[in-house]
C-alpha cells in the first residue's frame, strides 16, 4: 500500500516547494527541487529512506505535484535497487530461468543448488516476481533463500536480489512443502521468517476473483477509501478495477486484503 504527500521539505541542503513523496513496504522515497539549472531547466533530486543518498535526476522540478509524483514512482521502477544484480537474458530464455541459473554454481569442486522453489507474483512496482527455494550449500546446509527479480525487456535485464532467511527477508509466503526440506537452525531472524511463513499458509485464502466480481479494500487501498466498491474486470491472467467511471490497474492489490461484496 502506498501513501503519498506533497509538502516542502528539506533534503540534501535543499528546500523546495512542491516536494513529492511516497511510501511504500516502508521505506519512503522522495523528489525534491536540486536548485541546479541545466540548459535552462532546474531538476530533482531523488532520495529513499533506504539508502539515504542523493542522486540527481532529470525530472524537471518545474512539473505540477500530480505529474512529479507520477515521474518519480515510473523513476523508482525503473532503477535496478541497491544490493541487487544485473543478468542479461539470451533469447530464448525467460527471465526466471536466468535468474535460476544464476544460483545454481559449481566452484572449485563446490555446489550451491536449488533443491526445490515455488514463484509467485510481487507487488509491481519493485519486484514483479518472487521466488521461494530450498537452497543447498556445499556443506549440505539447506536453508530459505528469497529470490526477488524485474525484467526490463527494453535492455534484455533482469534485477534480481537474494535474500537469505538468515536476514528475515519481508516477504514470507514460502510454502510448507519448501520449509519442510529446510536444515535446523539456531537463526532468530530465520525462525522467526519460518514461522511467519506458516502463520501465511495456515490462514484460509480469500476466493479468486473473476470478471464481473465486486470486491471492496476493507483497509482501503492507497488513496482510495474502505467504502468504495469496486467492479472487476479480468482478460486472461489480468485484472483491473472499475469503480466510478475510472479503471483502475492497482499494483499489489493481491497482498491487501479484500472480500467480495457480489
Amino acid at each position: 500500500m502506498q501513501k503519498h504527500t506533497t509538502n516542502n521539505e528539506c533534503i540534501g541542503g535543499i528546500t523546495a516547494t512542491n516536494d513529492v513523496s511516497f511510501r511504500k513496504d516502508g521505506i519512503k522515497h522522495k523528489l525534491v527541487a536540486s536548485g541546479i539549472m541545466r540548459y535552462g531547466i532546474e531538476g530533482t533530486n531523488y532520495w529513499n529512506s533506504k539508502d539515504q543518498v542523493v542522486i540527481e535526476t532529470n525530472i524537471p522540478a518545474s512539473l505540477n505535484p500530480i505529474e512529479k509524483l507520477t515521474a518519480l514512482k515510473e523513476y523508482v521502477n525503473s532503477q535496478p535497487l541497491m544490493g541487487s544484480t544485473g543478468s542479461f537474458v539470451p533469447y530464448g530464455k525467460k527471465p526466471k530461468e536466468v535468474v535460476l541459473e544464476y544460483q545454481n554454481q559449481w566452484t572449485d569442486g563446490k555446489e550451491w543448488k536449488i533443491l526445490k522453489h515455488k514463484s509467485t507474483r510481487g507487488d509491481g512496482y519493485e519486484w514483479s516476481n518472487v521466488i521461494y527455494a530450498a537452497y543447498q550449500l556445499p556443506s549440505g546446509k539447506v536453508i530459505g533463500l528469497v529470490i526477488l527479480y524485474k525484467y526490463f525487456p527494453s535492455t534484455r535485464e533482469v534485477v534480481h536480489k537474494e535474500v537469505s532467511e538468515d536476514a528475515g527477508p519481508f516477504h514470507s509466503e514460502c510454502p510448507n512443502n519448501i520449509l519442510d526440506m529446510l536444515s535446523e537452525t539456531d537463526s532468530e531472524y530465520a525462525l522467526e521468517w519460518r514461522a511467519r511463513c506458516r502463520e501465511f499458509n495456515a490462514k484460509p485464502k480469500p476466493k479468486k476473483l473473476e470478471d464481473g466480481d465486486k470486491v471492496r479494500f476493507p483497509n482501503g487501498f492507497g488513496d482510495l477509501s474502505a467504502d468504495r466498491v469496486f467492479l472487476v474486470q479480468k482478460r486472461k491472467r489480468t485484472i483491473r478495477f472499475w469503480s466510478r467511471g475510472v479503471l483502475y490497474n492497482l499494483k499489489g492489490w493481491r497482498k491487501c486484503t479484500y472480500e467480495i461484496v457480489g
